[in-house]
């Protein structure tokens, strides 16, 4: 097994891929809090991408019928007020009662006795239905569906990059990667969302000019690595730009 802090550019003794490695001791386990973590909050993000989607269709495919507003009412929901709306509308001669939450400038622009149109489900006509005229809360709340969707997908899908995606490519940049002298040229700590450490290093392929190189490590490697440190660097031969210094990876050889 190759040291991982005193090794040094001896890339004629490194082994040849692919190469047998596993997590280093003391960097945590190939599957992490963070990676059961978070499974089921990626799972209510795709159920509520889902339904955005489900709704959408209803409201492109959905048949348009004429309503009237019934009632209005408002109700405490722990420490928001609720404006909502009763309506009725009948299909092929059948009465259907519905209750709907509005914005505050719907609720007052409707009262008892207003006309609506609304788009029925295309499952049927006591499925979900969306207010559309003269009020449009019910567009509104596809669209804040919509943007929560979006934007809790892009947040599941940065945190899959890094809790579980990346840290796979650089376990398979160990076992394939082809090895190039190296050198720390500088350390320091990201003060962000999430502290990180930090260590830059600099190397040279096969041919090119030299490359710098970052790589995200635990507190103790940090304290322990010196700017000078000659390393190797395993990197892409078809993307010399994604590498990462062996000394300073949660994998090592064995």
């Amino acid at each position: 097994m190759i040291d991982r802090l005193t090794d040094t550019a001896d890339i004629d003794n490194f082994p040849a891929p692919p190469r047998r490695v596993r997590r280093r001791r003391g960097h945590g386990w190939l599957l992490s809090f963070e990676n059961f973590v978070i499974l089921p909050f990626t799972v209510f993000g795709i159920y509520w991408l889902f339904g955005a989607i489900h709704v959408t269709v209803g409201a492109i495919f959905g048949p348009v019928t004429s309503g009237v507003i019934t009632s209005t009412y408002t109700r405490q929901v722990k420490d928001a007020i609720e404006d909502h709306v009763t309506y009725r509308y009948y299909v092929d001669g059948v009465e259907h009662d519905d209750d709907s939450s509005v914005d505050w400038f719907d609720f007052n622009a409707v009262k008892p006795g207003t006309v609506i149109e609304l788009i029925l489900a295309p499952e049927g006509p006591t499925d979900q239905t969306l207010i559309i005229s003269p009020i449009h809360s019910g567009i509104k709340a596809l669209g804040y569906t919509w943007l929560f969707a979006i934007f809790w997908m892009c947040a599941m899908s940065s945190m899959w990059w890094r809790f579980v995606i990346h840290p796979l490519l650089i376990r398979q940049l160990i076992m394939t990667g082809q090895p190039c002298p190296g050198v720390v040229t500088n350390k320091d700590i990201d003060h962000g969302n999430q502290k990180q450490y930090r260590v830059h290093y600099e190397y040279r392929p096969t041919s090119g000019p030299p490359i710098n190189g970052m790589t995200i490590v635990h507190s103790s490697v940090y304290d322990t690595v010196k700017v000078g440190l000659s390393t190797i660097v395993l990197f892409d031969p078809n993307r010399p730009k994604f590498s990462v210094a062996y000394s300073l990876a949660d994998y090592e050889i064995c």
